[in-house]
């Protein structure tokens, strides 16, 4: 039962295969210069169009929410 979002084979595990993920501070600056975002109450996505055929996702988590 593989999601249909262009993830490579991402089962509904929530996983995302490696090639999918933001990893260095250049791949997230990149995003954030685009300036491309929507805000919620709780979220704020960014987002950059990559000519890829499939999506690619990073995480920042503030301090705040997840404490160590």
């Amino acid at each position: 039962n593989d999601l249909n979002l262009g993830l490579g084979g991402v089962t509904n595990s929530y996983q995302f295969p490696a090639k999918c993920h933001l990893r260095s501070p250049s791949q997230f600056e990149a995003v954030f210069k685009q300036r491309c975002s929507v805000t919620g109450k709780h979220v704020r996505v960014f987002c950059l169009k990559n000519g890829l055929d499939h999506l690619r996702i990073g995480f920042i988590i503030s301090k705040k929410v997840a404490k160590r």
